[in-house]
C-alpha cells in the first residue's frame, strides 16, 4: 500500500510543472494591488506547504499545498476576465418549460430517494439514494441560477426546497437506528433522559470516561430546547433531539441574509445555502447530534448580526439581540462560544486595518463594535471562571499538557495502521472543490473594484481561523484545536465559494446551455462527494470503508449486549466507541475496556485471556479506535475472527457480533 509520503516527490515534480506551464502564460506586471499580493502569498504559501511533504504528508498537506498554488497561479492567468465578467449580472435565464423541468425533476429525485431508502437493507443507504439526492441539489442549483427573484414568494420556496432536501438527507442517517448515531450524541442522549427524568438539571451516576458528569449541566441550552418537544409533542427522546438538527438548518435563513449583506445579490446568497446545507461537516453536525449542532446555529446568527452593526436602522434592536445571543452561546458550547469571540475579534482588526490599508474612512461604527467585544469576553470570562466549574483552568492546563508531552512538530507517533493510507484523500475531495473556488472568490473580492471593509475582514478571518486549524494539530496538538473548527469556518468561507463559482459561470453568460451543464456537473460532483464522504455516511460507506469507524449498533448487536451485560460479571473487551458508548454510558457498565495493540501494531492478544470478548462483523471492513496512546484509528480486518475462533469459545452470535471467552 503506497502512501502520502511516498508520493510525496512526485506530487512535488506535478506542482512544479503545472504552475511552470500556467506561469509562463501570465502577463508581466508590478504586483500593485491587494488581490495581486495575496495571489503571490498563497502561491509561496502552497509550495511551502508542497515541500512539507517530504517531512511529514497526510491528506490534507498533500493536497492543499498544491491546489493553493496552483489556484492563485490560474486567477492571475486569468484575472481580467474575472474581473470583467464579475462586473455583469449573471444572466442564464431559461424557457419556461426548462425551468418547470427542473423542478419536476428536483420533486422526482426526492421521490425516488425517499422510496429507495424505504427499499434497501437495514441500517443502510444505497447508492440510489445518494445519487437521486445529488442530480436533485444538481437541479436546484440550476433553478436558483436561472430565477428571476421578481418577488419575495420564489426567494422562499427556493429557501424551503434547500432545507428541506437538506433535512431528508440529515434524517436518512440519525432515524436509520432506533439508538443514537455517532459517538457523543450518546452521551447527550442521557444528559437529557436525566434532565426529564429528574426535572432537573442534573445526571445520575455513571462510569468513568463516558463525558457524563456535570460538565454540560454548566451548557444545558441544547438540551433543554430538546426536552420541550418530550414535554410538549410527547416526541421519545431520539426524536426530541432531531429538533436541534431542524434548528440547525433553520439557521441557514440568517446565513441567507448574511450573504445577502456582503453581495447583494439574491443568486449568490441562495446558491451560497445550498452549498453549506450539502457541505459534509455542516451534514456531519445534524446527523451527530450534539450541543455543539445548537452552537454552529447560534454562531451564524452571531455573524449576521455582527454584520448588521453597520445598519443604520433598528441598530439598536441589533445590538439587543447581539448581547441576547452571546449570552446564549456562551451558555451553550464551549468552541461556538470561543470561535464567536476569535472571529469577532478578528473581524474588528481587519476592518480597522482595512480603513488605512485603503485609506477609505468608512467604518463608523468602531466603538459599538468594540463594546460588543468586551461585552462577549467579560460574559465569557465570567462563564469560564465560575468556581463551581472553572472552565478556564482546565483549558490551561490542557494547553500546558499539550506543550510539555504532546507537542511534536511533524513527528507524532501513532499505532494506526490507516492513517496515512490514500484512501483518506477521498474524504476531503468535496472540500478541495470549494477550496479552489473559495479562493478564487476571494481574491476576485480583493481587487479594487470589489474590495470593501466587510469582505477585506471576512477574507482575512477565514485565514486566520485556517491557519489555526492546521497549524496546531501539525504541532501534534489535535486535543486543543480538533477538526470541529471546519464546520464553522465554513460559515464565513461558503459566501466567497458561491461567489468563485459564480464567477466562472460568467464566462459563460452568452451560452445559457454550457453554463447549465457547468453547473449540474460541479453541483452533482461535490454534493455526491461530499454525502459520501466519511465525515456524513458513516452507515454506507461507497469508497475507503476501511478509514473510518462505523459510528452506529444495530438492535440485534445491542441486544447481545444487554445480554452479556446481565449475565457476565467481568471485564468485557471491545473496540473504544463500543467500550464507552453502548456499554458505559448506555448500559452503565464501569468494567469495559478496549482492545490494546502492540508496538508492531497488532492486536494483544494475551491481553484478551480470561475477559469476555466483543466481536463486530464490521471489524472485518470498517476501522475502530483502540485504547493507548491517543486511542489510533486501526483497520482489524478478517483475520482477528479466525483467531478468536481459534484460542477462544463462542457463546453468542447474532450474526452481526459474537461474544467470546
Amino acid at each position: 500500500m503506497y502512501f502520502f509520503k511516498d508520493l510525496a516527490p512526485y506530487m512535488i515534480i506535478v506542482t512544479i510543472i503545472i504552475c511552470s506551464l500556467i506561469a509562463i502564460k501570465i502577463k508581466k506586471e508590478k504586483i500593485n494591488t491587494i488581490d495581486k499580493v495575496f495571489s503571490v502569498a498563497g502561491f509561496l504559501l502552497g509550495l511551502i506547504i508542497t515541500f512539507l511533504n517530504l517531512i511529514y504528508s497526510n491528506n490534507y498537506i498533500f493536497s492543499i499545498g498544491p491546489l493553493i498554488s496552483i489556484t492563485c497561479l490560474v486567477y492571475l492567468q486569468n484575472r481580467d476576465k474575472f474581473i470583467r465578467y464579475s462586473n455583469n449580472k449573471l444572466n442564464l435565464n431559461l424557457e419556461t418549460k426548462v425551468s418547470k423541468f427542473m423542478d419536476i425533476l428536483y420533486w422526482g429525485c426526492i421521490a425516488v430517494a425517499i422510496y429507495s431508502y424505504n427499499t434497501a437493507d437495514l441500517y443502510h443507504r444505497s447508492l440510489i439514494f445518494f445519487i437521486s439526492i445529488s442530480i436533485g441539489v444538481a437541479a436546484l442549483g440550476s433553478k436558483i441560477l436561472t430565477s428571476n427573484f421578481k418577488n419575495n414568494i420564489t426567494i422562499l420556496i427556493l429557501l424551503f426546497k434547500i432545507m428541506f432536501i437538506s433535512l431528508l438527507v440529515r434524517a436518512s442517517v440519525w432515524f436509520i437506528s432506533p439508538y443514537p448515531v455517532g459517538h457523543d450524541s450518546w452521551a447527550h442522549y442521557e444528559y437529557i433522559k436525566s434532565f426529564l427524568d429528574t426535572k432537573h438539571i442534573e445526571i445520575g451516576i455513571y462510569p468513568s470516561e463516558t463525558g457524563m458528569d456535570n460538565y454540560y449541566t454548566h451548557y444545558p441550552i441544547a438540551h433543554l430546547l430538546s426536552c420541550t418537544g418530550n414535554l410538549i409533542e410527547n416526541l421519545n427522546i431520539k426524536e426530541s433531539m432531531f429538533i436541534i438538527s431542524i434548528v440547525l438548518v433553520l439557521s441557514s435563513i440568517f446565513f441567507y441574509l448574511f450573504i445577502k449583506e456582503i453581495f447583494n445579490d439574491e443568486r449568490v446568497a441562495l446558491f451560497s445555502t445550498l452549498l453549506l446545507n450539502m457541505s459534509e461537516h455542516h451534514l456531519f453536525w445534524g446527523i451527530f447530534i450534539v450541543a455543539m449542532s445548537f452552537g454552529i446555529a447560534i454562531y451564524t446568527f452571531l455573524i449576521w448580526l455582527l454584520i448588521k452593526q453597520s445598519s443604520k436602522k433598528y441598530l439598536m434592536t441589533y445590538r439587543s439581540f447581539t448581547i441576547l445571543n452571546t449570552i446564549l452561546i456562551v451558555n451553550s458550547h464551549v468552541v461556538a462560544a470561543f470561535i464567536g469571540i476569535i472571529s469577532y475579534i478578528n473581524i474588528y482588526i481587519w476592518q480597522s486595518l482595512y480603513v488605512h490599508v485603503c485609506k477609505k474612512n468608512i467604518y463608523k461604527n468602531k466603538l459599538s463594535i468594540c463594546g460588543l467585544i468586551i461585552t462577549f469576553i467579560v460574559i465569557l470570562v465570567y462563564k469560564w471562571t465560575d468556581p463551581n466549574y472553572p472552565f478556564l483552568d482546565l483549558i490551561i492546563i490542557g494547553l500546558e499538557k499539550s506543550l510539555n508531552v504532546e507537542s511534536q512538530f511533524l513527528n507524532r507517533m501513532t499505532l494506526s495502521n490507516i492513517q496515512d493510507s490514500l484512501y483518506t484523500l477521498y474524504d476531503i475531495l468535496g472540500f478541495l472543490i470549494y477550496l479552489f473556488f473559495g479562493a478564487i472568490g476571494s481574491l476576485v473580492c480583493l481587487s479594487k473594484n470589489h474590495i470593501n471593509n466587510i469582505k477585506f475582514s471576512l477574507i482575512l478571518t477565514n485565514a486566520v481561523l485556517f491557519f489555526i486549524m492546521f497549524c496546531f494539530p501539525l504541532f501534534g496538538m489535535k486535543n486543543i484545536v480538533p477538526f470541529r473548527w471546519q464546520v464553522y469556518i465554513y460559515i464565513t468561507f461558503i459566501p466567497f465559494v458561491g461567489y468563485g463559482i459564480l464567477q466562472f459561470l460568467n464566462i459563460f453568460s452568452n451560452n445559457a446551455k454550457k453554463g447549465i451543464c457547468f453547473i449540474l456537473i460541479l453541483l452533482l460532483t461535490s454534493t455526491f462527494l461530499m454525502m459520501t464522504s466519511n465525515y456524513a455516511n458513516t452507515d454506507s460507506p461507497i469508497f475507503a470503508k476501511e478509514t473510518t469507524s462505523k459510528l452506529l449498533w444495530t438492535e440485534s448487536e445491542m441486544a447481545l449486549f444487554s445480554k452479556v451485560n446481565n449475565s457476565y460479571n467481568g471485564v468485557i473487551v471491545s473496540d473504544l466507541q463500543t467500550c464507552n458508548r453502548p456499554f458505559r454510558t448506555y448500559l452503565k457498565r464501569d468494567n469495559a475496556i478496549s482492545y490494546k495493540l502492540t508496538i508492531n501494531k497488532e492486536i494483544d492478544v494475551d491481553f484478551l485471556k480470561g475477559k469476555m470478548i466483543i466481536y463486530r462483523k464490521d471489524f472485518q471492513t470498517r476501522a475502530v479506535q483502540m485504547g493507548g496512546y491517543k486511542h489510533p484509528l486501526y483497520f482489524i480486518g478478517s483475520g482477528f475472527e479466525s483467531t478468536l475462533d481459534q484460542k477462544f469459545n463462542c457463546i453468542y452470535d447474532t450474526k452481526e457480533a459474537k461474544a467470546y471467552i
